[in-house]
């Protein structure tokens, strides 16, 4: 079942299904969620922050990491670049460097006892983000297409209005810039020899 509402707002309604087995990861964060707020409700200063899709250097390169990593170790050891589904997906990617400025501010500042949206309001296909990143080493983009997931979301993008009212903050690394500076991290650092 998809969001009903897309840059989703931290008062939509948290959707799980029973069958998808991918959902036992949101449904462990859902239920974090309840418990830090109705157990720290109880005394003030908590925040409850939704992390979207942040991404940098030192990640997990696995096939058991997030996509752009994922996608960082394939295009850079030349293996059979494999996307799953059509690549139609879309989701909004954050860089690390903007996320820690923008939670170091909302910590600092508040206001506390809510929860928050941390990412990008800016969602690309994923296919897009192959061939951009394909672009950054300077490789021929010729995808795989595997069968989709079930169950696997088509959009995911926060509204993340909320945090940028709290903290006067908005992400400032564009995805390209991003994408190129995590790659070369992972170039000279990971995949140098």
């Amino acid at each position: 079942m998809e969001q009903t509402k897309i840059p989703t707002p931290e008062d939509h309604p948290i959707i799980l299904e029973f069958y998808a087995e991918r959902d036992s990861y949101a449904a462990s964060k859902a239920f974090g969620e309840f418990y830090t707020r109705y157990v720290a409700g109880r005394r003030p200063n908590y925040l409850i922050l939704r992390i979207f899709n942040t991404y940098g250097p030192r990640m997990d390169t696995s096939e058991y990491g997030q996509v752009i990593p994922e996608f960082i170790r394939k295009v850079l050891r030349e293996e059979e670049f494999t996307i799953i589904g059509d690549g139609t997906q879309t989701r909004a990617f954050m860089h690390v460097d903007d996320h820690v400025r923008i939670v170091k501010r909302l910590v600092e500042t508040g206001p506390y006892n809510d929860v928050y949206n941390v990412g990008s309001s800016q969602e690309v296909a994923i296919l897009e983000l192959a061939r951009i990143m394909h672009e950054i080493v300077g490789r021929s983009f010729k995808p795989v297409f595997l069968p989709p997931r079930p169950h696997d979301r088509k959009r995911r993008c926060p509204d993340i209005t909320k945090i940028i009212k709290a903290t006067g903050l908005t992400p400032q690394i564009d995805l390209y810039t991003g994408l190129r500076q995590t790659t070369k991290w992972y170039m000279e650092n990971t995949f140098s020899q």
